[in-house]
């Protein structure tokens, strides 16, 4: 239940991921899952491990994209990222 609940709680809100970005929007290198984990951590309140993120492509972009995070065994959460210009 404790799962579902953080489920919620994690898909209610976008996350925003401040990155350091060049001309066009691109960025330095790739967003780390550990920034991710410590923006869903600001956002939510709810401790993220890195390791439960799952990113299906490399996030080398500013924008909007979505990653999953696997909460328990069959409970996965879809949060949408905005990775905006630090």
């Amino acid at each position: 239940d404790h799962a579902k609940d953080v489920k919620a709680k994690l898909e209610a809100n976008p996350v925003n991921v401040k990155v350091r970005a060049g001309e066009g929007g691109r960025l330095f290198g790739a967003v780390t899952t550990t920034e991710i984990a410590d923006a869903i951590t600001d956002v939510s309140g709810e401790k993220v491990d890195r390791r439960t993120i799952v990113v299906v492509n490399p996030i080398k972009s500013l924008g909007a994209h979505e990653v999953s995070v696997k909460l328990h065994d069959e409970v996965s959460a879809t949060v949408a990222l905005n990775v905006v210009p630090a």
